[in-house]
């Protein structure tokens, strides 16, 4: 007749064979099974049901075996259980011989864990899931991600699509959520840009497109500075200084230095004057830049009225501009509005 039994030297081997997308997991569990203080022979009726808590608690899975052979007291079975039980670090495993129940519950040690560990899953095809239990990856991280150190990448890299069917190393598509693509890089330095990229050939470093005019209300395709104060946006054909919704004088080496243009510079119109010193019946001429015509100009004396002998435009070995002369000693100031005429 049997008693009471009892289960000693419970060992968990491993958790394993797991069919594709959210099948069932299985432990493999082997125990020593005494009845009436001898070591068990023969089969039993077994049954295994996993738990939240030593005592009380949420009940997970239940597998029921009513025939398990048992051999000199040693016992293996295969626990088929689903996947989602092993969410939490800590479970309990219950089991019932011939109807009793023994206690306590035993804990299940890490072991069963090594396929879903704090929420990291690995398929059979050796793809691991972190946040999803049906990765088609290598890797497929579900969630939000934080780097705390150096990221090697030797291949193609996406985010949202498919780093084959692209063209860059590193591209980022939109994603929907509306959310642009941005760089914040805590940086202070003196010496090194924040983004530095370099290109050995003769390509671009630096490759932007799109369709956006640049506006003194916005726009542009790219934006340097602050995007609702000052700042200057490039656009496919134009560069423009703004601030805060207006145009704003654009600087080209402020600080000193030439500005040369291998083609037509075409800046509209400039104004320009100048004092000339001379004798009796002074006269001056001032000369636009080149490429540029005089559109208008004028006269006038240093020191009070005089006669005005000559005014009109005039053009030279120098180039075209204007030409004035008085009848003074005194000096004249020559004025002169130039324009682009092509």
């Amino acid at each position: 007749m049997r008693t009471k039994p009892t289960i000693i030297g419970v060992l968990f081997l491993a958790m394993s064979q797991l069919a594709s997308g959210q099948a069932p997991s299985r432990i493999t569990y082997q125990g020593e099974l005494q009845d009436n203080g001898c070591l068990a022979e023969g089969t039993y009726a077994m049954e295994f049901s996993i738990w939240s808590s030593l005592t009380g608690g949420t009940q997970y899975d239940q597998i029921s075996m009513p025939e398990v052979a048992v051999s000199e007291g040693r016992f293996t079975v295969d626990l088929v259980v689903d996947d989602d039980t092993f969410v939490s670090t800590v479970r309990y495993l219950e089991v019932t011989v011939e109807g009793v129940t023994l206690s306590p519950r035993e804990r299940i040690t890490s072991v069963p864990y090594s396929l879903r560990t704090r929420g990291i899953f690995v398929d059979e095809n050796n793809n691991v899931g972190i946040g999803t239990s049906i990765p088609d990856k290598k890797l497929e991280v579900v969630g939000d991600v934080e780097m705390r150190g150096d990221v090697n990448v030797t291949k193609r890299m996406a985010v949202g699509g498919d780093p084959d069917s692209l063209f860059g190393q590193l591209n980022i598509l939109d994603s929907g959520d509306g959310a642009p693509f941005g760089i914040n890089a805590n940086w202070d330095s003196d010496t090194f840009a924040t983004i530095f990229a370099s290109n050995a050939g003769s390509g671009g470093v630096l490759y932007a497109q799109g369709s956006s005019d640049a506006s003194p209300a916005g726009g542009g395709i790219i934006v340097a500075g602050d995007e609702a104060g000052s700042n200057v946006a490039i656009d496919a054909n134009e560069i423009m200084a703004r601030d805060g919704g207006n145009t704003a004088p654009l600087y080209l080496n402020n600080e000193g230095g030439d500005v040369i243009v291998g083609g037509t510079l075409d800046i509209g119109w400039v104004y320009m004057s100048e004092d000339f010193e001379g004798g009796l019946g002074c006269c001056g001429q001032l000369f636009c830049p080149e490429g540029m015509r005089p559109i208008g100009g004028g006269c006038n004396a240093l020191v009070g009225l005089h006669d005005i002998y000559s005014n009109h435009p005039v053009c030279g070995e120098d180039g075209c501009g204007w030409s004035c002369h008085l009848d003074t000693s005194d000096g004249v100031r020559v004025h002169v509005l130039c324009a682009n005429v092509k």
